[in-house]
């Protein structure tokens, strides 16, 4: 059984193919004479020796065409108007870069500058890094990946994974300590000092100083002029 008209034009694409990888068929880029179409200038016409092949290649997919002047130009045109429309379409395609969010930019505070700046010279200084180890593309995609987490807006998963994390590394802190930042705010008073029922030195000099109101001037009055005036004693009571 022989082979179809189409499977015995492939075999003779693949040969003409292998030929000319092998150096034994050239190429030229001379139209015919009969040739009218603007697409001709991306074919080339297939040459052994003196003759002309019945087939050329297109220039941009290196694809082997079929070509005889009786069949007319027709499949040729088809064929170089489908992979144009497939090139312009992958140049008007959107580069990887076009998906990357783009964040808007943002005034910094002074203040918090001047700490980044310095938590960057300590990073280089403690780990003996060189300090453009800060100016690289790949510091900036990692500062940026730490904003986001950052500005996540599930934020109790974030405390939840930063509990679990300082847990991991030893660190077991009461939430309300850990999570200071971003929860209700700490009540930061000291607790008052407690009253005692002791007079203290501090205590006599507190009141009593700068004041004439003391008669004499042994310390003994001055004590029990001020315990006097702390104490209430029954008036069968003294001193």
């Amino acid at each position: 059984m022989g082979d179809t008209p189409g499977r015995e034009a492939e075999r003779k694409k693949k040969e003409i193919s292998r030929l000319l990888k092998e150096g034994s068929l050239s190429i030229e880029t001379n139209t015919p004479r009969s040739a009218t179409g603007d697409f001709w200038n991306s074919l080339s016409r297939i040459k052994n020796n003196d003759d002309y092949e019945p087939f050329v290649q297109y220039t941009h997919c290196n694809q082997i065409l079929a070509y005889e002047v009786e069949n007319g130009t027709r499949s040729l045109s088809a064929h170089v108007a489908g992979c144009m429309a497939k090139i312009n379409q992958t140049k008007s395609t959107r580069g990887i870069a076009s998906f990357m969010a783009k964040s808007a930019d943002v005034n910094v505070p002074p203040d918090e500058k001047r700490l980044i700046t310095i938590a960057c010279a300590k990073f280089c200084a403690f780990d003996m890094r060189s300090f453009a180890s800060v100016e690289g593309d790949g510091f900036q995609v990692l500062c940026q990946q730490l904003l986001d987490a950052l500005n996540q807006t599930d934020r109790h998963a974030v405390h939840s994974d930063t509990r679990k994390l300082l847990k991991t590394i030893g660190i077991d802190q009461p939430q309300q300590l850990v999570l200071a930042s971003t929860t209700t705010n700490i009540p930061r008073n000291k607790a008052k000092k407690k009253r005692t029922h002791l007079i203290t030195e501090e205590d006599v000099i507190f009141d009593y100083a700068g004041e004439n109101e003391c008669s004499s001037d042994e310390e003994e009055d001055e004590v029990e002029q001020y315990s006097k005036g702390k104490f209430t004693f029954p008036k069968e009571e003294t001193m």
